[in-house]
């Protein structure tokens, strides 16, 4: 059990217009960036919380050698997962260790919360959880175009022993709208995704962004965010780590070439549903999309 938390003070928490703080989960997704984001999140704790950003240590599964982890313990307690270590701490102490902190902002990573989609009651509970303690929830997706997507993720998962071909995974998506690896799901249909995050914390707290490969574009977009919440900084109030996953740098198109005839159909069958998830899930409630007198 984590025994010691930072919570000095920096000013009276901003609230917003509910009357309560707000904290960020960023759920990934996979292949968008997260190690950058963890990194910096990691790397700046002490200057976030200065400005009124609080990173909480809990769940963060630094005992297993990885300094720069994020917030991967609590998906695994939410998700049942048979990773969750309870020497990372869990939810409950992670609502102790917020419950205490000062700062008006607060914000975790791990691109494992995404596979929380199909576990409304655990989404509900962490949303029950949070509120209970003057916290409100906003949910952050990074979304890349699926053909992308789905090369990048299936080059990582080959350093994870996945047998399948590329056409065979390929299929799998097409037929299922997801791919399953072990005990997750790896979700192709952003709008279906974010439908369940959107149906738990509402659609105005749901934001979707188009994933930036420039990892200095990426960490000033995320950080804007986090800014929205009240607290003022820019990128270059921090120190900017290197990018410590820089993808499939090998050639490794030949692992590809079996399912290059299926990119087309992926196209067909997601495309529209890439840019229409940006659109509806920017973090904007129906009465600002619609107009006033909606």
């Amino acid at each position: 059990m984590r025994a010691i938390f930072l919570v000095e003070a920096v000013r009276l928490p901003a609230l917003n217009s509910r009357g309560m703080r707000t904290c960020f989960i960023h759920i990934g997704t996979h292949r968008t960036g997260t190690t950058s984001i963890q990194a910096f999140l990691s790397v700046n704790r002490s200057q976030l919380l200065a400005r009124g950003v609080y990173v909480p240590e809990t769940g963060r599964a630094t005992n297993r050698g990885d300094s720069y982890a994020g917030h991967h313990n609590l998906a695994y307690e939410l998700l049942a997962d048979r990773r969750f270590d309870s020497a990372d701490g869990s939810l409950a102490e992670l609502i102790a260790e917020l419950d205490a902190a000062q700062q008006p902002v607060a914000v975790l990573s791990s691109e494992l919360f995404q596979h929380l989609y199909s576990q409304l009651r655990a989404l509900r509970h962490v949303r029950t959880e949070l509120n209970g303690i003057g916290w409100t929830v906003k949910i952050i997706a990074y979304l890349r175009p699926q053909i992308a997507y789905a090369k990048s993720l299936y080059l990582e998962l080959q350093k994870h022993a996945l047998s399948e071909t590329f056409s065979d995974y390929l299929q799998s998506i097409l037929q299922n709208g997801e791919f399953a690896f072990g005990e997750l799901h790896y979700q192709f249909s952003y709008n279906r995704l974010l439908a369940a995050f959107s149906g738990v914390f509402g659609t105005e707290n749901i934001l979707a962004r188009r994933y930036l490969d420039d990892s200095l574009s990426l960490l000033d977009d995320f950080i804007g965010l986090l800014r929205a919440g009240g607290p003022a900084f820019t990128l270059e109030d921090f120190a900017v780590p290197e990018r410590l996953n820089q993808g499939n740098t090998r050639d490794q198109s030949h692992l590809l070439s079996d399912g290059l005839d299926k990119l087309p159909r992926l196209e067909t069958q997601f495309g529209v549903d890439y840019v229409t998830a940006l659109v509806r899930y920017a973090g904007i409630g129906k009465r600002e999309r619609d107009g006033p007198g909606a």
